[in-house]
């Protein structure tokens, strides 16, 4: 079942010595298929002609794949201690980037499976093996 949500997403990208961190606040919904929870929402960190960015953030224990299918088309997958190659597409053009996910935390409301409270991600982000930039997003699920 599909459940409205307010979600406080922070995100922190480390370039070099240059670190980034942003707040965002956004409603969202949240549901669970199968195995996995899928959680959408606009990303109002990234506007093209005053609309924000759908994102779509596909999660289980020990995966997270993370999809835009608008103007900064994204797909990546990051798992813990492993390579994946996905694609991102920015004003600069489109990439084949290498993830290596770092860590994976995710927390239940009153340890019940079925309700996340937080999820928590680090990846590397690299191109041809030279590494660009390292990443941790921290998502907060309010009812």
């Amino acid at each position: 079942m599909k459940k409205d949500i307010l979600l406080k997403v922070i995100s922190e990208q480390n370039i070099g010595d240059e670190k980034d961190i942003t707040e965002v606040y956004t409603e969202g919904t949240i549901q669970k298929k199968n195995e996995y929870f899928y959680i959408i929402y606009q990303d109002t960190r990234y506007y093209e002609n005053g609309e924000s960015i759908k994102t779509i953030l596909k999660i289980k224990e020990d995966k997270i794949t993370i999809i835009r299918n608008e103007v900064l088309q994204t797909y990546i997958e990051i798992e813990e201690d492993k390579r994946n190659i996905g694609s991102y597409t920015s004003t600069y053009g489109n990439f084949l980037v290498g993830i290596m996910g770092k860590n994976i935390n995710i927390k239940y409301e009153n340890q019940d499976e079925e309700n996340i409270r937080s999820v928590v991600f680090e990846y590397d982000l690299d191109i041809d093996y030279k590494h660009l930039s390292f990443h941790r997003i921290e998502l907060k699920i309010e009812k």
